[in-house]
């Protein structure tokens, strides 16, 4: 061997190896093989480094494996990634991230794609480096060179290489701190437990073992998970450490943390969160994640203890921004991503098959249960408190989301009971502010589970989620549980933090409670201030009937609301709810100057209710045109917390004075002069255009002309809004909602036909939300005032008929109105039918609306209304029931 070939052997095996991963195909005008030679021959020249390039190496090995193999081999990675990423290149990146290698990543700025972005966010997971975007590969080789120095020296300070022998600097690896992913295998068949409680297993997704020694641990997380089932972490401490000894994770740390997890199963977090402080104290370096994890278990515990609460939360949550390191387990983390990616690519090929004529056959669902039952197991063998409780979470939502993808709405329940086992009220409430059809129809028959486990869950959350299950479900509830319902409602201490959903809970429940300990709790509340809006507590005082109760137990109501009126007042309690407690108290609540710094719709409501007026008309009517001529400008829009158009139109219902159809009609014909030139939103006339439709429809039914000149004022309003607004308000009008006003004025007015406006309702779909909600209301006001003619009387019936299918309740509630007013006017059986169909809608709202129907009167056919309520008085909602009996 010459001189030359052994200097070239001892420079090849002290150097540091680095392995370059890139594609190998050029982009465009872009060649890659250019930069590999640029990059090789600086590496080269270098004293400390050598390149690894395939070229040079023959193998019998396959390439792919090939790579990987001399990648585990290498000491630093460089990724280089243009605009797209290549199979090949994504798993050497990846794999250079599991084994923790130095590594590199620069991106040369062009477009990216989900792959680049999936890459990009596993690396910041599990902590492994940082990225560069460069915008040109122009001196990419010089800053590559630099960058490896810089490596050089950051090992160098951190202790990452060590000299043996005396010669060669050789890397060594520090073990991770982190779960190596065949621990998990220890768990066995455990692992498809949760599939297998919901019929959707797959065999291959289950761990095989041939010692599944943490199989019982499992058994016990996953009956924790799915009932709340509490279980002792001490009998299987000793199996965890096991499992996690070459995890990196200090032993004692692991001790500590699996003793918090112990102590937060049995609702101990006092003790939790002293093992967690000394959790954090037993971790020397501060900048890993199993630090960070911790800190989140502590801000979550102290969430759980009112002599902590929101600020240490808030004092910890710092703690976490501040740290360089992610504070999430990186095993976690994959399991994480594997049900997000899921659940996404299952909705995409939800939406492109026909679900009518497709029967759906995946593992889906089973696998995004396999791995959240890994998440699950992954945080208990870390003793992490916030994974354990978000795999909960996670699988509840999960549920709810294949419950949209497979149309199957007893998953979306089943992810409700583990919402209020994880006391989520906000998750709660949400799904049932949106709830669909099909959750309603379950909703009858598990109430009372609903309710049973909100004993079930943390203290802490108890209060607010038991208030939420009560809102939704007391219809439904038996004596017994409404009773216990209320014992858990008198426990005001515990509601201080939730005191809006509190309230509510109570106006759910107020008639089938006893009605001292109701008044005494209301006075309560009045006189502790327990309430964020006063409205909310007004609610319920104007939904009593307070003729029924005991004069003292009103005298106490009249006593507490007088001695608090100046606070209930500024957090809007309704000036009309003080009228009505005082006409039935007998003496003044409020103040003379009080009511002289009321609004003036307030003042009149507050009149109104004291004696017999037409004080909230008049302010109505003030109001209206106030609103109208302040949003008549194109570069402004101002909301407003009264709505006239409603007293106004219930008042038309009404046999109404002279003076006041003389006073609104002549707002309204102002309004009229000027909507054709009106330069704000159609949300800011809906108020006008909902007066004015009820207007001439009460004319017509009266057999009364329009005012004068008021056919040439209507003809003269547009079809359509000029410009399609820029601000929009969801419960108001639009400019659909304006074309369907206008077409019903111009049907009342003789310049367009009935069936014009018939045919809105042919392709009622296609209307928007607000326009969908006008016509319903206009077409019952067109049927009272004979505007539709008799010959489309089964025209009306087929279009009520139709939109009877829509799965919106309200809208099948609003409907009901409707079929009363054709019945009334034709007495046809098909509408009777119609009534009677109505009668087994999942909706309470729908029930509830044909019992004010059927109350009022409003089919003017006593037999039929009665023959309506006695269906109704099985209904399994007791609010139902008890209004058709007491009304």
């Amino acid at each position: 061997m010459d001189t030359n070939e052994m200097g070239a052997e001892v420079i090849d095996r002290d150097c540091i190896e680095v392995f370059v991963s890139s594609s190998m195909r050029d982009e465009d005008t872009f060649c890659w093989r250019q930069l590999w030679d640029e990059l090789n021959n600086a590496l080269l020249k270098s004293d400390i480094f050598k390149p690894f390039a395939i070229e040079f190496h023959a193998s019998t090995e396959p390439s792919s494996s090939y790579y990987l193999n001399r990648l585990a081999q290498s000491d630093i990675v460089i990724g280089i990634i243009r605009s797209e990423l290549r199979p090949g290149t994504s798993k050497e990146l990846h794999r250079a991230i599991l084994l923790r290698k130095p590594l590199i990543l620069v991106k040369l700025k062009s477009d990216t794609s989900p792959d680049i972005e999936s890459l990009f966010r596993y690396a910041r997971e599990m902590d492994a480096c940082t990225y560069v975007e460069l915008p040109s590969d122009s001196d990419l080789v010089p800053y590559l060179m630099t960058q490896l120095n810089n490596v050089m020296v950051d090992l160098f300070h951190t202790r990452r290489f060590e000299i043996e022998n005396g010669s060669a600097a050789v890397l060594t690896d520090i073990s991770p701190v982190s779960i190596p992913e065949d621990v998990l295998d220890a768990f066995g068949a455990s692992v498809a437990m949760v599939s297998k409680k919901y019929n959707y297993h797959a065999d291959w997704l289950e761990r095989k073992t041939d010692n599944p020694y943490l199989f019982f641990l499992g058994e016990k997380a996953v009956e924790w998970l799915l009932y709340g089932t509490s279980f002792s972490i001490a009998a299987f401490k000793t199996s965890i450490l096991e499992a996690m000894k070459d995890s990196g994770i200090p032993r004692d740390t692991l001790s500590l943390r699996l003793d918090a997890l112990d102590a937060s199963l049995e609702g101990r977090y006092s003790e939790c969160y002293e093992c967690l402080q000394l959790a954090c104290d037993s971790i020397e370096s501060k900048d890993c994640w199993a630090y960070g994890n911790c800190l989140i278990d502590k801000r979550t515990v102290a969430g759980l203890l009112s002599e902590y609460g929101f600020g240490a939360q808030l004092t910890i949550q710092k703690k976490i921004d501040a740290l360089s390191a992610p504070s999430y387990i990186p095993l976690a983390l994959k399991f994480e991503e594997e049900v997000g990616t899921a659940i996404l690519n299952a909705s995409r090929e939800a939406k492109s098959i026909n679900p009518y004529t497709t029967i759906r056959h995946d593992a889906s669902l089973a696998s995004v249960m396999s791995s959240i039952t890994c998440l699950l197991f992954s945080s208990i063998l870390c003793g992490s408190i916030s994974g354990a409780l978000y795999s909960r979470s996670l699988l509840a939502n999960s549920l709810i989301d294949y419950a949209s993808i497979y149309n199957r709405p007893e998953l979306e329940l089943e992810g409700i009971k583990l919402l209020v086992l994880q006391g989520d009220a906000k998750g709660f409430e949400k799904r049932f502010a949106y709830k669909s059809d099909g959750l309603r129809s379950y909703l009858p028959s598990c109430a009372e589970e609903l309710w049973r486990l909100t004993s079930l869950t943390a203290q802490a959350r108890r209060p607010s989620i038991s208030a939420a299950v009560i809102k939704e479900c007391a219809p439904y509830f038996s004596d017994d549980t409404i009773c216990d319902a209320w014992s858990a409602l008198s426990a005001v201490d515990d509601f201080r933090q939730s005191a809006s959903r509190w309230i509510k809970a109570i106006d759910m429940i107020k008639m089938r409670v006893d009605e001292k300990s109701l008044v005494d709790l209301l006075c309560q509340i009045v006189d502790q201030h327990l309430y964020s809006v006063a409205s909310d507590v007004s609610n319920v005082f104007g939904g009593m009937d307070l003729d029924k109760i005991d004069n003292g137990l009103v005298d106490q109501l009249g006593r507490s609301l007088k001695s608090n009126s100046d606070e209930l007042l500024k957090f809007n309690f309704s000036a009309g709810v003080f009228g009505y407690v005082e006409k039935c108290c007998g003496y003044s609540i409020l103040s003379e100057e009080q009511v002289e710094h009321l609004p003036a719709v307030e003042r009149g409501c507050y009149s109104d209710n004291k004696v017999a007026a037409c004080n909230a008309e008049t302010a109505c009517i003030d109001e209206l045109l106030r609103q109208f001529d302040l949003n008549n400008r194109s570069d402004f829009h101002s909301g407003f917390s009264v709505c006239p158009s409603s007293l106004l139109c219930r008042s038309l219902d009404d046999e109404s004075s002279e003076s006041f159809s003389a006073s609104l009609a002549r707002v309204l014909e102002h309004c009229l002069k000027e909507l054709p030139t009106y330069q704000g939103s159609p949300c800011s006339a809906g108020e006008a255009m909902a007066v004015l439709n009820k207007f001439a429809c009460r004319c017509a039914r009266d057999g009364k002309a329009l005012p004068d000149g008021w056919t040439d004022l209507i003809s003269e309003l547009p079809d359509e809004w000029r410009v399609d607004p820029v601000f929009r308000d969801p419960a108001s009008m639009d400019s659909c909602a304006w074309s369907v006003r206008c077409l019903a004025l111009k049907v009342v007015a003789g310049l367009a036909r009935d069936i014009e406006f018939l045919t809105l309702g042919i392709k009622f779909e296609t209307l928007t939300a607000a326009g969908q909600r006008a016509f319903l209301e206009v077409l019952e006001q067109l049927i009272v005032c004979n505007a539709i003619c008799d010959q489309y009387c089964d025209v009306v019936s087929a279009i009520i008929s139709s939109i009877l299918l829509s799965e919106d309740s309200a809208v099948r509630a609003a409907l009901l109105a409707s079929i009363a007013a054709g019945y009334r006017k034709w007495g046809s059986c098909s509408f009777s039918d119609l009534a009677f169909q109505s009668l087994h809608d999942v909706s309470s709202s729908v029930a509830f609306k044909l019992v004010r129907l059927c109350k009022e009167g409003k089919f003017n056919d006593a037999i039929l209304e009665q023959k309506l309520l006695n269906e109704l008085s099985n209904d399994s909602n007791w609010f139902i029931r008890w209004h058709v009996a007491n009304d």
